[in-house]
Order: structure tokens, then C-alpha cells, then sequence
């Protein structure tokens, strides 16, 4: 994963809100559509700003979010997928 991915990913584990650039790799990790916004437009940057740091109930609502999308690319998340194309895909040859 490039850089910015494992940021955003270890943020989400610990249940932070991210806002990232939408359509890009790092929306579609966070996979929360309403913290994917358009940074080259910097009033939706300051809006976005504004509007998670003065509501704690929001904040918290995203953050759990983004926690829970982050249980999708745990290690034993990843393992099991691997595990399962192995096992079912064409690399089994049992």
C-alpha cells in the first residue's frame, strides 16, 4: 500500500475521522462517503473542518465508522481471503 493508504488505515483502527480526496484509493479504503470530499475545493475543506470539530455526536458516529470499515483489512481479515483463493482458486491443487 502506498503511504497515505497506511495512515488512513491505522487512523480508522483507532476509530479517527480522515477526510480524504474523493475518487481515489484512499476513498475507497475508507469507504465513507461523507469524508471523501473534493480537496481542491477549500471551502469544502473548512467546511468539513468546521463541521466535524464542533460536533462531538458526529465525530464520534464517524470515527466509530471508520473503525468498523477498518476491521475489513485486518491481518486475519487479509489471511482469510488469501487463504480461501488458495483453497478454492485455481492455485489448489489438492
Amino acid at each position: 500500500f502506498p503511504v497515505t493508504i497506511v495512515v488512513v488505515l491505522e487512523s480508522m483502527v483507532f476509530g479517527k475521522v480522515v477526510l480524504v480526496h474523493e475518487g481515489t484509493a484512499t476513498s475507497e479504503v475508507l469507504g465513507i462517503e461523507e469524508l471523501a470530499i473534493n480537496m481542491r475545493n477549500e471551502k469544502a475543506i473548512k467546511d468539513s473542518i468546521i463541521r466535524f470539530s464542533t460536533n462531538d455526536r458526529l465525530l464520534a458516529k464517524y470515527g466509530h465508522l471508520a473503525k468498523e470499515r477498518s476491521k475489513v483489512f485486518s491481518w486475519e481479515n487479509s489471511a482469510s481471503v488469501i487463504q480461501a483463493i488458495y483453497v478454492n482458486g485455481k492455485l489448489h491443487e489438492a
